[in-house]
């Protein structure tokens, strides 16, 4: 009966030497996180993007809308076509317009011609007055001012009337190629007001579309009195968007000298260097004048490894990590700022199933 209860110890053996074997298999696991730039620092201030260049579009005409041909969201080029009001009687009024040029320049010929021969008739009558063939009111009557009333016509009234059909035909023209809204610039259309059978009206402006190039975004920020003195045209600062990761350079692009009386504040506009896509307008912004933190990196306090007053941080690289010396810029309870030693996006080590060495290989977990 004696060696049956070997048999439960035997197996309990065997079980921990599998288990040892299979934990040997897997190697030192880590958990890593990757670098990002960032700061502890809460000197900053906020602010919301908008885009460099935007444009508000206000119809020049009023019409009926028979066709909106965009969206918000939209991407255009400049020159293409948002919106077309409807035309027909726009374009009868231009085709109009332009028949009345046409008459006003065929009376204009006729008046020259009709001035022409005042004049022939008016110098033939003179000839026969200055030879007492003809009575003083004869001559006035029939000749001198039938002569002048040509003169008038050839040179004034019809040279007017037709100087005001061809204004009256710009006109018309204007405002049949206004009955279509281009875009004035390459963007995207950020704002839609109108609709498909409602009418724009100029005796009450309304904007239908408001069109934004999204490539160039400004962070503007009221800074009050005690920290605008700092900032300079051209400074370079940290800009940080609370919905997209990461953190941008930018830099001054214009202080205002006059305090804005709601805010109490002084406006300033910061550029936006290489902005993102994800950038839009309209979103809530840290800026950080302290330029440093475009290279500070901040990192888990869990990730230092403090020996001898120095300090590093094991960085994973193609299963194996590599001890990384460190300067440490500033230290709170979950987070450290790193100054130097680091480059972004490389994976530090936050936990470790056993203590690390420099050169170690280790498997991700």
């Amino acid at each position: 009966m004696k060696p049956r209860s070997f048999i439960p110890v035997i197996l309990m053996v065997a079980l921990f030497w599998v288990q040892g074997c299979a934990s040997s298999d897997r190697g030192v696991q880590v958990v890593t996180e990757k670098t990002k730039l960032g700061t502890l620092s809460a000197d900053y201030v906020t602010g919301k993007t908008e885009a460099v260049n935007s444009v508000t579009i206000i119809p020049k005409i009023s019409g009926r809308v028979a066709e909106v041909l965009v969206d918000v969201g939209s991407r255009v080029q400049e020159g293409q076509v948002l919106l077309r009001m409807e035309m027909a009687d726009l374009e009868g009024g231009r085709n109009q317009a332009a028949n009345a040029v046409h008459d006003a320049e065929a009376a204009l010929e006729k008046a020259g011609i009709d001035l022409n021969t005042a004049r022939d008739n008016f110098e033939r009558a003179q000839n026969l007055y200055n030879s007492g063939a003809l009575s003083k009111s004869d001559f006035d009557n029939k000749y001198a001012a039938p002569y002048e009333l040509a003169r008038i016509q050839a040179e004034k009234t019809a040279p007017s009337k037709l100087a005001q059909a061809r204004a009256a035909l710009q006109t018309a023209e204007a405002g049949y190629a206004n009955a279509v809204i281009n875009s004035p610039l390459t963007g995207e259309v950020t704002a839609r007001y109108i609709n498909p059978g409602e009418t724009c009206a100029t005796a009450k402006p309304s904007p239908v579309f408001v069109v934004a190039d999204l490539s160039g975004m400004l962070v503007t920020a009221y800074v009050d009195e005690g920290k605008v003195n700092a900032l300079k045209v051209g400074q370079k600062v940290a800009v940080m968007v609370d919905s997209v990761e990461g953190v941008s350079e930018a830099e001054v692009r214009n202080i205002s000298y006059t305090m804005d009386s709601n805010t109490r504040g002084y406006q300033v506009k910061f550029k936006i260097l290489n902005s993102s896509e994800a950038i839009r307008p309209g979103m809530f912004a840290r800026v950080y004048p302290d330029g440093r933190m475009l290279k500070q990196f901040i990192v888990p306090r869990k990730a230092l490894v403090d020996e001898n007053g120095a300090s590093s941080v094991f960085v994973y690289s193609e299963g194996k990590v590599l001890k990384v010396p460190v300067g440490v810029e500033k230290i709170s309870d979950s987070y450290a700022v790193i100054n130097d030693g680091l480059g972004e996006g490389q994976e530090l080590v936050v936990y470790s199933s056993t203590p690390l060495e420099d050169g170690m290989s280790v498997s991700l977990r």
